[in-house]
């Protein structure tokens, strides 16, 4: 019997589980492994810190710490870091907040006007009367690569990563006896819940509901002819970072619910595509080809904030939940400090605002 079990091989499942084997615990991790499946490895890949509170900057600057720790010096391809740094274009009243949220967090950024933009950044379109803010510590990814390299450098601290389907959960009372999978039965002192919008079919097996929702979120990947930095568009609202073979990858702010995470993961609706390239059209100057696109599942807690901690009713089962499509900028940090929680560390992140008691009051059985 291991002493943790971590199930799910996404950003969450992954960060956890290597800050166990680097601490030198006994540790599993399960996984289906699918190529192409899972909410991270469908995710846009965009690491930013230019997000909507100090909290989630900070959290977000944690997670690329985390990271840049991780990938050392690994080059590009065997990575999937593709960028670093970002640009957040404002009209002037949003700039002033985006300053002051950045500067009570502690980053370093710069702000320029529309004419300064223009000269540092020739390949996007800026508007007079526009700000843009730049920070430099972002973090572009290929998701699917990123995923891989973690999971060689997990192997290589001691992770037992096994490429299993977590079917359900086996209880007596309220303590997790075993795990259910399709390479049998597996067992743990301590189980980590790190499937993402999955975590809700496996609680639902045990009688238990989480209170989020699923919606499906696109991206699409453009070939164009120049260069151009990640970035997002807060005036006509849509996101972009650099790809391989001068892409950029990204996409409007669009979403429809969707009540099946295993649903969320086919094409995204036709018209979404036509809005992204139409606004990347907007910034980006010369042309412009749509050569891909993907949708994933991304889960929503009612108050907006991540679910992380020791699930209510249960000894010995964590879980980490509802990061609303921000996985790769707010998984990692919240993940490693959940891990070091467990073990009986100081946690790099104050969880405690993010506890699944804080639903207490509501009836989530299932």
């Amino acid at each position: 019997m291991a002493r943790y079990l971590v199930l799910g091989g996404g950003i969450a499942g992954l960060s956890a589980a290597l800050r166990l084997g680097m601490a030198g615990e006994d540790v599993i991790l399960v996984d289906r492994m699918d190529r192409g499946g899972g909410a991270t490895s469908r995710s846009a890949g965009v690491i930013t810190v230019q997000l909507e509170s100090e909290e989630e900057i900070r959290i977000a600057a944690k997670s690329i710490e985390i990271l840049e720790e991780l990938l050392g010096d690994g080059g590009r391809e065997s990575t999937g870091l593709v960028s670093r740094g970002f640009l957040s274009i404002e009209d002037e009243e949003d700039s002033e907040e985006t300053r002051e949220l950045l500067r009570r967090a502690g980053v370093r950024f710069e702000q320029l006007n529309h004419v300064e933009a223009s000269r540092r950044w020739p390949s996007l379109r800026f508007q007079e009367g526009e700000v843009v803010t730049h920070t430099w510590i972002d973090m572009g990814v290929e998701p699917g690569t990123l995923l891989e390299f973690l999971r060689e450098r997990a192997v290589e601290v001691g992770v037992d990563v096994r490429r299993y389907e977590v079917l359900y959960l086996g209880l007596e009372k309220n303590h997790v006896e075993f795990v259910k999978t399709s390479g049998g039965e597996l067992r743990a002192d301590v189980i980590f819940l790190c499937m993402g919008p999955w975590n809700q079919r496996i609680l639902s097996k045990a009688g238990v509901r989480i209170p989020v929702w699923v919606i499906k979120c696109p991206a699409h990947r453009f070939r164009v002819s120049v260069d151009a930095p990640a970035f997002a568009d807060e005036v006509h609202q849509s996101y972009w970072r650099p790809g391989f073979d001068r892409t950029l990858v990204g996409g409007g702010y669009h979403a429809e619910p969707c009540g099946n995470p295993d649903e969320c993961l086919g094409r995204p609706n036709p018209e979404f595509g036509k809005d992204a390239e139409r606004l990347l059209r907007l910034r980006v100057k010369g042309e412009v080809e749509l050569v891909d696109e993907w949708a994933g599942p991304c889960s929503i807690p009612p108050d907006f904030e991540p679910i992380v901690g020791r699930l209510e009713g249960f000894e010995n089962l964590y879980i980490i939940d509802g990061l609303r499509g921000y996985g790769l900028m707010k998984g990692v940090a919240l993940a490693q400090s959940l891990a070091e929680e467990v073990m009986g560390l100081n946690p790099s992140i104050n969880l405690e605002p993010y506890s699944p008691s804080r639903f207490a009051a509501l009836d989530l059985k299932a």
